[in-house]
């Protein structure tokens, strides 16, 4: 059985994007005369004429087959300006976009058409944030058999009638903040060699370096390491050269007396734990790299600081922090800019436009912005249709399924 996956076809779409390649486009018949938003159409497909119990499971995901499926289709949804959802070209007749090309993709699995029976609707993001996205859903579903817009599910609209035919893109809330950088100095990295061992335990290193420089000299003065006539006026700084050389292999001890022996001995297995160690993280810190510090961890944190937190989205879903002070932009490119200039410390931004936005070089120009992981809302959205139509709802959801 073919299945289509709709994480598949936006995966699809983000490549073609990124590699700046355009989606196809579709000659289409010309839309049909919008009638005005709010007053009652009839453009919708008949189902009541198919009887689901007369039908077996095949049957049902080809129920569609050779039919006309009425769809309105939005110009002005939410993120146009980043992603192309759908634009329909006057002067060539020509209707492409993401959601146009799922759309396609849903009509050549359920075997049906729907680019001779569209319509076309302009509802900027302006004219969301007076509530009537939902009311335009509303509409769209009653007169409409699909309403081609990305619309998360909410209980408003459930009770309204508005069915989602299987959200599949991630609309999930994110902050996005851009990490300051802290370059190191000359002298971190000249002394970077320190790094693998903490400063007192050089300083320690140290410490035990001369007394058992002192030690070796009590017990083996006189002895082989000690009888040259220059050695015999600074022996201290001559057992200091072979304690040292030690850690570095250079030179070592040639003890003569079993005390000078055991001090060897004690001190090369102390060597042996030091070079294990420094060595163990040596490669990773030589290479000093640039300090990361976020500025802001999460949307509470932004509200206890009196920090403006900009986002192009109505914030009525975090109408329950009083104290967010909110910076309002017209759209999510001005967002990401206020971001990245530092106008804004913190946007609130959807999972799935900025994983479109952030490979455009002209809104993250120095690869500086950053998402954060955890969500602050999950929220998933799709396509809808209406839900009190049992045959229309079943057939359209098996018949893309």
């Amino acid at each position: 059985m073919r299945r289509f996956s709709f994480c598949g076809a936006l995966a699809l779409w983000c490549a073609r994007e990124v590699a700046g390649v355009q989606p196809h486009a579709v000659p289409v018949h010309p839309p049909w005369p919008l009638d005005r938003i709010g007053q009652p159409t009839n453009h919708q497909m008949d189902f009541c004429s198919i009887d689901l119990h007369a039908l077996n499971a095949s049957a049902v995901k080809e129920a569609l087959a050779g039919k006309d499926v009425s769809v309105a289709v939005n110009l002005g949804i939410i993120g146009q300006s980043i992603i192309n959802f759908a634009h329909y070209n006057t002067s060539t007749g020509l209707l492409t976009g993401y959601l146009v090309e799922v759309m396609d993709e849903m009509a050549r699995i359920g075997g049906f058409s729907w680019r001779q029976s569209f319509a076309l609707v302009n509802m900027t993001s302006a004219q969301y944030d007076d509530g009537t996205r939902s009311d335009l859903a509303v509409w769209a579903t009653q007169n409409y058999d699909i309403w081609l817009d990305w619309v998360t599910p909410t209980v408003d609209r459930l009770e309204k009638g508005v069915n989602h035919l299987l959200p599949f893109m991630d609309t999930s809330y994110h902050l996005l903040v851009r990490p300051h950088f802290d370059n190191p100095s000359l002298l971190e990295v000249m002394f970077s060699f320190l790094s693998p061992l903490d400063y007192g335990v050089w300083l320690a290193l140290l410490v035990i370096a001369m007394v058992t420089a002192k030690a070796y000299q009590f017990f083996e003065s006189g002895q082989d390491d000690f009888k040259d006539e220059e050695v015999k006026n600074q022996e201290f700084t001559h057992s200091m050269y072979l304690t040292l050389g030690i850690f570095t292999g250079v030179t070592g001890f040639s003890p003569g007396t079993k005390a000078g022996k055991f001090l060897n001995f004690s001190c090369a297995f102390l060597v042996l734990l030091v070079v294990s160690a420094y060595t163990a993280n040596l490669a990773s810190l030589l290479v000093v790299s640039a300090s990361v510090d976020i500025p802001i961890q999460s949307l509470e944190e932004a509200a206890l600081k009196g920090i403006p937190v900009c986002t192009a989205f109505n914030p009525a879903p975090f109408a329950h922090m009083h104290n967010v002070h909110w910076r309002r932009h017209a759209e999510d490119r001005e967002t990401y800019d206020g971001v990245r200039d530092g106008s804004c410390e913190v946007g609130i931004v959807r999972h799935f436009m900025w994983k479109a936005a952030q490979h455009e070089k002209h809104i993250n120009t120095d690869c500086r912005l950053y998402m954060m992981e955890g969500s602050l809302i999950t929220e998933r959205s799709g396509l809808t249709t209406r839900l009190d139509s049992i045959e229309k709802r079943f057939c359209i959801d098996r018949a893309v399924q």
